[in-house]
This record gives structure tokens, C-alpha cells and sequence, in this order.
């Protein structure tokens, strides 16, 4: 169903990114539990490790960043999105957005989100809670990882905590390729049954279309990931890339694809597979024909041979 839906939204936009795994972790609470100075307490832990963190912050009150009269107010009316600067600040304004768009719109190794709760539910986030008392605890789910009374906790529990059982975000994918759905995942996680990165997101690269990840198996990602590291590498300047976001947009009709495909995906792949022609032939399959690549796909036969390939590299099927 998933190879359905998005080959044909290839036709209007491609995007593919390798970047190192984000993780995220909520964390909830009534209000004066404390929520805050956990999350500084949490931040300065991890700033002696070294770690770039992103913080969220939500409030149910409509609190206005900006002010009527200023150059920047008058700007956002007619914008989609301001941009603010300082010598020593900058700040960017956008509509609301809701918890999905914020975190697609990121890309640090940990998001610390203070709020959200429902969403946290929805999204399969992870979550610290904090009460007062026994306010607060009719708010402990399955994806709780644990709960904080009265502000008394071991920064270094926390941390440890932190660090073990926040996770990719997977949007409810469900891919399987763990042996669970994206909710059950994360149960397993928070339980100390399994590990984050057995979720297949950590390997490091994400299709995305239209906005919408799709979730390929370990092997695809890796040629990916190996392939445009290799090449991009090679260029001044780009040594040692940390990450790298290929985006094709505007592709309006199948002769726009084609392209794509024929001059761009496909000689990435027969780099990496430079001398391995029965490796190359098991990822693209139809594409080949006689020894040779086959340029003369169209139409129907075109799209049914990308649907193979996306489906041969579904979260799920082996390809090993």
C-alpha cells in the first residue's frame, strides 16, 4: 500500500536525506511540577557531554513573540515565514505548527519537548512525567519512563535515562521491520526490552516524499548513505560531511522522473556497485535487461518497475 501511494508522489516531489539520528523525549506534567527546571537540569548535563540539543517548548496560551508596530509584525502579515536578526540573536516566525512539522523541520541529536501530550501520545513519544503529589499521575501511560514526585530526582538517573530510551521519531510508520508497531516499539523501549537504534530510521537515512517518510531496510539505506558519503566527500569543501539532503523538486510529468532516474539515481548506484553487476541487478531489477541499463520503460512499464524496486527494499522483506 505504501509503494502504491508514494511512487506516484514521486512525480511531484523527491527528496532524500542521510543526517545522523535525532531522538526525541517529552517531558509532561501538571503545572509548577517542575517541568522546567528538570529540562535545564537535563540541559546542562548534557551540554558537559557534548551533546546538541533542541528544546520545544508548548503553551495552551496564545502568547504573542511579537508585537504590532514593528517592522517584523508588519512583515508576518503578508509572510509565511519572518526572519529576525540580531548581532547575537536570531529568531524565526512561522504559524502555529503543530508537533510533526516542528520536529521535520529540526535536525540535532536530542529534542527535549516540554507540552504536547497528546501529541507525544499520538506520535509514539516518550515521555518523563512529573506530579505533585498524586496530581498529575492519571497521566502515566505505557510510554511513561518514569515518574517524578515532588521535584526529588537524581539528575544522573534522569540522564541516564534520557540517553537510553528517547527515540527516533517514526511517525507511526509501522514498518514492522522491528517486529512491532511504532507504539508497541517504544513500550518495548521504555521496559528496557530492546534498544532505540533497533528501530530502522537510526540507520541514518530518510525518503522523503511529499512531506512523508518512507521506510526502507537496512541494506538500501546503507548503498544509499555509502554512495552519496563517498562522492560528496570527494568534493572541496565537503570533506568529512555530517550530513547531506539531495532535494528534487517540481517534477511535473514522467519524462521529469525519467531523468531523475536515468541520470542522477542510477549512476550513484552503479558507482557503488562499480564492478558488481549481479549486485546492481538485485536492486533495480527490470531496469536491466541484456546486461545492459534499459532506457526504453515507459509509461505503465516504467512505473511498474520503480514499483519492484520499492518494494524490494520495503521495511520488512529481505534484501540481504
Amino acid at each position: 500500500m505504501i509503494k502504491k501511494l508514494y511512487i506516484l508522489k514521486l512525480l511531484n516531489e523527491y527528496c532524500l536525506l542521510w543526517c545522523d539520528s535525532m531522538r526525541v523525549i517529552g517531558i509532561i506534567g501538571p503545572k509548577k511540577s517542575g517541568k522546567t527546571t528538570l529540562i535545564c537540569d537535563i540541559l546542562k548535563e548534557l551540554k558537559k557531554k557534548g551533546i546538541d540539543v533542541a528544546t520545544i517548548k508548548h503553551s495552551f496560551h496564545n502568547v504573542e513573540v511579537d508585537r504590532e508596530g514593528t517592522d517584523s509584525y508588519a512583515f508576518k502579515k503578508y509572510s509565511n515565514t519572518t526572519v529576525f536578526s540580531t548581532d547575537t540573536k536570531t529568531a524565526f516566525f512561522h504559524d502555529g505548527l503543530d508537533l510533526y512539522d516542528i520536529l521535520s523541520k529540526l535536525n540535532n541529536e536530542l529534542v527535549i519537548i516540554e507540552g504536547f501530550k497528546e501529541q507525544l501520545k499520538e506520535l509514539n513519544i516518550p515521555k518523563i512525567l512529573m506530579v505533585k503529589g498524586d496530581e498529575g499521575l492519571e497521566l502515566r501511560d505505557s510510554q511513561t519512563i518514569m515518574v517524578i514526585k515532588d521535584y526529588k530526582y537524581d539528575i544522573d538517573e534522569v540522564v541516564k535515562n534520557v540517553l537510553e530510551k528517547s527515540v527516533m521519531p517514526s511517525y507511526n510508520l509501522n514498518c514492522g521491520h522491528c517486529g512491532y508497531n511504532c507504539k508497541l516499539f517504544v513500550e518495548e523501549v521504555v521496559d528496557g526490552n530492546i534498544k532505540w537504534n533497533q528501530c530502522v530510521l537510526s540507520e541514518g537515512v530518510k525518503l522523503v516524499v511529499d512531506g512523508k517518510t518512507i521506510p526502507m531496510n537496512p541494506f538500501v539505506s546503507n548503498i544509499i548513505k555509502n554512495t552519496l558519503k563517498a562522492i560528496v566527500s570527494s568534493l572541496k569543501g565537503a570533506d568529512n560531511p555530517k550530513s547531506i539532503s539531495i532535494k528534487i523538486e517540481d517534477i511535473e510529468n514522467i519524462e521529469d522522473l525519467k531523468f531523475v532516474w536515468y541520470y542522477e539515481i542510477i549512476p550513484l548506484l552503479e558507482e557503488y556497485f562499480y564492478g558488481d553487476f549481479e549486485g546492481l541487478k538485485k536492486v533495480i531489477g527490470d531496469f536491466i535487461k541484456d546486461g545492459e541499463i534499459n532506457k526504453g520503460l515507459d509509461g505503465d512499464e516504467f512505473i511498474n518497475a520503480l514499483n519492484g524496486i520499492i518494494k524490494n527494499s520495503q521495511i520488512g522483506e529481505d534484501n540481504e
